[in-house]
């Protein structure tokens, strides 16, 4: 399963910190050894991840407020069109960083293929 590997390529960028506390390294390696089992749970990881990703979480707040915005602009006649395609651009582009983030890319350094 996709979300499977995402898991483990974050468990192991993680492990590859050097800030990581002890404590830290040894749920990491739990959890590593489950993912390799096939036994790991999402919330066995969720939690970690949430404190992990405090940017993650901000991206996701901004890009509901953005549709949220792109969807009363929608509402108002005299909205200029232009507006509302920036809107869709910055909400595709969040979407992308949320993504690249779960997924740990830019470790790998494939953040886009426009780069």
């Amino acid at each position: 399963m996709v979300s499977d590997v995402a898991d483990l390529i974050w468990i192991e960028n993680e492990l590859a910190r050097k800030d990581i506390t002890a404590q830290k390294r040894t749920i990491l390696e739990e959890l590593k050894k489950k993912a390799l089992e096939g036994t790991l749970r999402q919330g066995d990881i969720s939690q970690l991840r949430q404190k992990k990703q405090g940017k993650a979480l901000t991206i996701k707040s901004l890009s509901s407020k953005l549709r949220n915005l792109r969807k009363r602009c929608s509402a108002i006649d005299n909205v200029p069109t232009e507006v509302i395609s920036y809107l869709d651009a910055a909400i595709a582009i969040l979407q992308n960083e949320k993504v690249v983030a779960r997924c740990g890319l830019h470790a790998l350094g494939l953040e886009s293929a426009d780069a």
